[in-house]
């Protein structure tokens, strides 16, 4: 039976007005390679790698394309993280062209499907305008519109986590009535192809695996056993997440010491501090509003019993286990971060909206909730300095500009993602790049996790730069100087043999380390120099072996 008129257009204006709520997102993002997070660009970078990659096509040994362009390009992760965001975004590059702003309308877009998924959530107990109000509630968070405007994967596997969410109940619904288990049978299998997708973009998001579980044991009981469905279900999933289990156990051991703690434990496991570090941080977060509102909900939910009928045990069950086992969850992970924790804030943001219907009614309190949520995300949106760091586009462009063919660049800085990412979208393709960290230090992942430093006098640097054919140096002054090699490089480059080309400053609305970006040219002959070079890379344990120069002619 189609829909009364009046509710189609209702819908339709919500999904306008949550389309304007990304595209907020997207226009008041950072796009002109001014990336801040130091993963960002990375994410970026690995969506060219897999375009690149598509349309190189090296059948005979794709294995050593790889290392050759990790080589060339040292910031690609794409093996540290599951690759699911990246060919996504190759597409994007395919379409609308290389470009950070590409990169950023990728998450873009994800988003609309995040606060799409939210609001379809959220209304099956809010009602279509409280859960309109819910998801822009939602993503105006601090923390949420923060990394909705980087090139990061978290609102990307969020999204789909929560359509997987929105599936797996409607799936529950159809379930528990014999006439509509075509339907149920639909639901369940794009709940479970949206939950596999998320994992694959960010693996944080296996912890609701569980809930799924108990909640349709729970629904179904001993019979759940004898149904197939669920047979057919494990089995897919299984072969869905095999291959991803097996990259990570390969190469993800930086993700494995992460969880374990491994070079750097924040906080000790067993710990109030550690067990009420999530906790402490929601307020920043989502805001006191929010917080307390979820507070209030409970609280009434306790005293008055005022749940609605809508508001159904297995429902209540998912969101209370959706936030239980996710806090266990993070909290077990040694390294915790603010960002860390997003997945969980949903059933918060419920539970703040849904005291709201409790007080007013439907009808009233849905509106409420609407113009809270919509005057919340302007807000957000208005207020919130997004972080910006510039100037590594302008030092790539440079680089382009003067640097001999088939060159190679040493890099030494914090922002190498961010330079590396830059140089690659130039027009010229090839000119490679050193990173001296990876050179003169063995870094498991990040300097706190534990560094090793190989002891290069300048003289050994000199050596190497001859021997590598090294014609530029592009330096952030300073950079670990404390470190005996790190410092061996900055002295050489003041003595002779070095002349200082150019000086980039960087423009930054957060405080940075370096404060400007140095060009030295080597004024040795550059003859072309060893084209095969081995890294250790710590981060998926392996040593990397190939060229560093690409001979190919350029346009």
């Amino acid at each position: 039976m189609p829909r009364p008129a009046p509710a189609v257009l209702q819908n339709a204006l919500i999904v306008l007005l949550l389309a304007a709520a990304a595209a907020t997102a997207l226009l008041t993002a950072p796009t002109d390679g001014d990336f801040y997070w130091s993963d960002a660009p990375r994410h970026a970078l690995n969506g060219l790698f897999i375009k690149d990659l598509l349309t190189d096509l090296p059948f005979s040994d794709p294995r050593q394309y790889a290392v050759d362009y990790y080589l060339r390009y040292p910031a690609l992760t794409v093996l540290f993280y599951p690759p699911g965001f990246y060919g996504v975004l190759a597409a994007f590059y395919a379409l609308f062209g290389e470009s950070h702003f590409t990169a950023q309308f990728a998450v873009a877009v994800f988003f609309f499907i995040f606060l799409l998924a939210a609001w379809r959530l959220a209304a099956r107990w809010l009602g279509p305008l409280g859960g309109a109000g819910a998801a822009l509630l939602f993503a105006g968070a601090p923390e949420i519109l923060l990394w909705a405007r980087q090139v990061m994967i978290d609102i990307p596997a969020h999204a789909l986590l929560i359509a997987s969410v929105a599936a797996f109940l409607r799936f529950l619904d159809f379930n528990r009535h014999p006439p509509d288990a075509p339907r149920a049978t639909g639901w369940l299998f794009a709940a479970l192809l949206l939950f596999a997708a998320s994992v694959w973009i960010k693996l944080n998001t296996v912890f609701l695996l569980p809930v799924f579980l108990i909640v349709w044991a729970m629904a179904e009981g001993p019979a759940l056993l004898r149904d197939r469905r669920f047979w057919i279900a494990a089995a897919l999933l299984t072969l869905l997440l095999a291959p991803l289990v097996a990259m990570v156990l390969s190469f993800g051991q930086g993700n494995i010491q992460s969880v374990e703690g491994r070079g750097g434990v924040d906080l000790p496991l067993f710990s109030l501090r550690a067990w009420s570090y999530y906790l402490r941080q929601m307020p920043a977060q989502l805001g006191w509003l929010t917080v307390a509102g979820a507070g209030l909900f409970l609280l009434l939910a306790f005293l008055r019993r005022l749940i609605p009928s809508r508001w159904r045990r297995p429902d209540i069950l998912f969101l209370l286990l959706w936030f239980a086992f996710g806090y266990l969850f993070f909290t077990m992970i040694g390294i915790r971060l603010p960002r860390h924790d997003l997945f969980i804030l949903f059933p918060v943001v419920l539970a703040a909206t849904g005291a709201v219907i409790l007080l007013a009614g439907s009808r009233r309190g849905g509106l409420l909730v609407l113009l809270f949520g919509i005057g919340n995300f302007a807000y957000t949106a208005a207020t919130q300095e997004i972080p910006r760091v510039g100037g590594y586009r302008q030092a790539a462009e440079r680089i382009a500009a003067i640097a001999p063919r088939n060159a190679v660049i040493l890099f030494s800085g914090y922002r190498d993602g961010s330079f590396i990412y830059n140089l690659r979208l130039q027009p010229r393709r090839d000119i490679a790049v050193l990173r001296a960290d990876k050179l003169f230090l063995r870094v498991a992942i990040e300097r706190r996790r534990g560094v090793r430093d190989l002891n290069f006098s300048p003289e050994d640097i000199r050596r190497m730069l001859s021997r590598y054919g090294v014609s530029h140096i592009v330096i952030e002054p300073g950079f670990w100087a404390d470190l005996p090699s790190m410092a061996a490089l900055e002295k050489l480059l003041s003595g002779d043999g070095f002349k200082l080309v150019a000086t980039i400053p960087i423009e930054a609305n957060v405080f940075t380390q370096a404060k400007t970006i140095r060009i030295y040219r080597n004024l040795a002959p550059v003859t072309g120099g060893q084209e095969r070079i081995e890294l250790e890379i710590p981060t998926i344990g392996r040593r990397l072996q190939g060229r560093i120069r690409n001979n190919a002619e350029q346009p």
